[in-house]
């Protein structure tokens, strides 16, 4: 049976055109290890999974078996002038998500994941974090959303 309150939101860039700050910039290696990692969440969890990829590119036809489990959303990030890392493009991915993604509309919970990355212990941290955090919606290790009402102190923004 698969959990719909939790979504897996795997962030990917197969070509950069940020080139600054990156230990690996060869499409077809960072390509091959997100088909790995997208091969481990199938494989490991029952959680819906939301790959949006930044530089216009798919990896969609080799998942066409798993339509229902994997939501594919993609779009080409603008080269910035005067580059500004790879975090800003990670924000412009995960607003992209939260705008597009129909399972993530949907979703109590949001578990963000650079997509070449393998969570090995992710059961474990989904549990545990639903078992202490009934109104929370993760977005990232250092950003969360609330759904109203919001704990006491706290509002719909960034949290440091």
């Amino acid at each position: 049976m698969r959990d719909s309150r939790i979504v897996i939101l795997l962030t990917a860039t197969i070509t950069p055109n940020t080139f600054d700050t990156l230990v690996l910039s060869n499409p077809e290696e960072r390509r091959s290890q997100y088909l790995n990692a997208l091969h481990f969440y199938l494989q490991n969890t029952n959680y819906p999974l939301v790959f949006v990829e930044n530089s216009g590119e798919s990896i969609k036809d080799y998942f066409k078996d798993y339509e229902d489990r994997i939501e594919f959303l993609s779009f080409t990030s603008i080269p910035s002038t005067v580059d500004k890392g790879k975090g800003l493009k990670e924000m412009e991915i995960i607003n992209f998500a939260i705008i597009h993604s129909e399972r993530i509309r949907h979703a109590k919970v949001i578990v963000k994941i650079t997509g070449r990355l393998k969570v090995l212990n992710i059961k474990r941290i989904t549990v545990d974090f639903l078992k202490t955090h009934h109104s929370l919606k993760l977005v990232s290790g250092n950003i969360l959303k609330f759904r109203t009402p919001y704990p006491q102190g706290l509002s719909d923004k960034k949290i440091a």
